[in-house]
């Protein structure tokens, strides 16, 4: 008796596997792990603290490279689409997907509540470079949203070339003035006409 072939169930889509960019989305996510995991360690042991200081100034080099790259990249495409800073930093009015924005909106979170929770347990000390550290989820957030965000195009509504924009009210009044109000020597012209017939 032969077996009927059953096709696999279906696995539900990750973020890397069904939008743009997922490589700086999980790097985003790791590096989170990596500082909630050593800001715990540096709050409970001393030794570790000048470590946790390195990494936190040098996510501060990073993040602030980061956002130069984003920020070039988000001039060049500004010369076709519309970014406004909202979208471009926080992925706002539909720049990205749910998924990609919620998970850099938690990682955001967790990145600011991480650093300033350690800093505020160890206040005056190497721990509290702590607060440096978000600046790597706003950055990566704005890498993301820089290539890969959707924005309005800024040629979709340009005026043709032939002639001003349909709707315009400026442009409807002046072809109903025209109609109503012929040239002066057109006037003129069938004044003179009508005298001639009734004359």
């Amino acid at each position: 008796m032969s077996q009927v072939p059953t096709s696999p169930a279906p696995t539900r889509p990750t973020v890397a596997a069904a939008f743009p960019g997922a490589r700086i989305v999980a790097a985003n996510r790791w590096f989170t792990v990596a500082f909630v995991l050593w800001s715990a360690v540096a709050v409970l042991v001393k030794g570790a603290r000048p470590a946790l200081a390195g990494l936190d100034v040098a996510a501060l080099v990073l993040g602030s490279a980061v956002y130069l790259v984003a920020y070039a990249n988000a001039v060049s495409r500004s010369r076709d689409d519309l970014i406004g800073l909202g979208g471009l930093f926080f992925l706002a009015d539909g720049a990205g997907p749910g998924p990609v924005r919620r998970s850099f909106y938690v990682m955001l979170t967790v990145q600011t509540v991480a650093g300033v929770t350690a800093a505020a347990v160890r206040p005056f000390t190497a721990v509290a470079f702590g607060v440096l550290v978000p600046i790597v989820g706003l950055s990566a957030m704005a890498l993301w949203s820089a290539r890969y965000g959707t924005f309005e195009s800024r040629h979709d509504d340009a005026p043709s070339p032939s002639g001003p924009a349909a709707g315009d009210p400026v442009a409807a009044r002046d072809d109903v003035l025209s109609d109503l109000d012929p040239d002066p020597s057109t006037r003129a012209t069938s004044g003179l006409e009508q005298n001639e017939r009734h004359g």
